[in-house]
């Protein structure tokens, strides 16, 4: 919203199914006017962890180049999939601008280091700002992308696993606890439906857990908290401990 906003835009949000977080085409249709000039999507999603479907992307793809409007695609979770698989507007489009980078694939958050790929016409005017706001990336993190790119996969393919497993830990105490939650199929966020987001984060704090209100996300989180399992699994268990306590 935020940049949306800074680029003197209206961000419209769009609303999700409610038992898997799915984004429709025929929703984001509802929702163009003649003043539209972009569509957004996330997928994997932070904070639902949902995995758009290949038929919804494609057709959301189909109506961008109808309608003759961009889609900014962050792809930054693009490897951490559980039963999904991975698919990009830019496969179906070349009105589209790709953003991904190397913080949560290869865990590398402290390097500051990613990428968007798009239209050269795009690109080249993008480049104007970057090169004022940022220069350039730095050589570091640079040599240290690279050598993630070009090295063994096999650490990503461990580290889905093991967020695989904590992700079943934690969905299934919550749904044992009767908590209202979709199963994410990316990313290390749980988007559960808690009834009063206020009041739920405010007694997991007091047991010492910290949840997101799902309302930071825009409206149409309001109700819901988001947990991460970006964590140890051990911390996991405790949390969901904590937790019960206060359900």
């Amino acid at each position: 919203n935020a940049c949306v906003k800074l680029a003197e835009g209206k961000p419209i949000p769009i609303p999700l199914e409610k038992k898997d977080f799915r984004t429709k085409p025929e929703t984001i249709e509802s929702l163009i006017t003649k003043k539209t000039k972009a569509i957004i999507l996330n997928s994997p999603s932070n904070p639902t962890g949902a995995v758009m479907e290949k038929d919804d992307i494609k057709a959301i793809a189909e109506l961008a180049e109808e309608k003759n409007l961009i889609i900014i695609s962050d792809e930054v979770y693009e490897k951490i999939i559980y039963e999904k698989k991975h698919y990009s507007p830019g496969q179906f489009t070349e009105n589209a601008i790709i953003i991904n980078g190397f913080s949560k694939t290869y865990a590398m958050t402290g390097l500051r280091i990613g990428y968007v790929t798009g239209p050269h016409e795009i690109i080249e005017e993008l480049l104007k700002v970057h090169q004022y706001n940022t220069a350039c990336a730095p050589s570091i993190s640079q040599a240290a992308a690279l050598a993630a790119l070009k090295g063994s996969q096999k650490a990503v393919d461990n580290m889905v696993a093991e967020f695989k497993r904590r992700r079943n830990l934690m969905f299934n105490r919550l749904k044992n606890m009767g908590i209202e939650c979709n199963k994410p199929a990316g990313a290390f966020y749980m988007f559960p439906y808690v009834e009063d987001e206020k009041s739920f984060t405010e007694n997991a704090l007091k047991e010492g857990v910290v949840v997101v209100p799902g309302s930071a996300f825009g409206s149409n989180g309001k109700d819901h908290v988001r947990f991460s399992y970006a964590t140890s699994y051990d911390k996991i268990k405790e949390a969901m401990d904590r937790i019960e306590k206060i359900w």
